[in-house]
């Protein structure tokens, strides 16, 4: 499992094909003004055949070992999706 942000000037196709993930963790805020994860480190992952998580997207993470892999739920979509978008709907900027 790799941790990141998703920056274009970190995990290189040499650093993805040396680390082999299984999972990628996007660690970036939503609405970030850098546009973390960008799309083309994503792609590369994804090429790779890793599996990927975002907290932008999916708030807090619980991530459980199961086996030789991993479970991964998002709070926004998995553990909580009602309570998160009813309270924060007059929050979210339109457009």
């Amino acid at each position: 499992m790799i941790l990141h942000h998703g920056s274009k000037t970190s995990s290189s196709a040499a650093f993805v094909d040396a680390t082999i993930p299984s999972w990628v963790v996007y660690s970036a805020g939503r609405y970030n003004p850098w546009g973390f994860p960008h799309q083309e480190v994503v792609q590369r992952y994804l090429k790779a055949g890793a599996r990927g998580a975002n907290t932008a997207k999916q708030g807090m993470l619980i991530i459980a070992p199961q086996g030789e892999s991993w479970v991964i739920k998002g709070f926004r979509d998995a553990i909580s999706p009602y309570w998160y978008h009813s309270a924060l709907l007059p929050f979210v900027p339109r457009g």
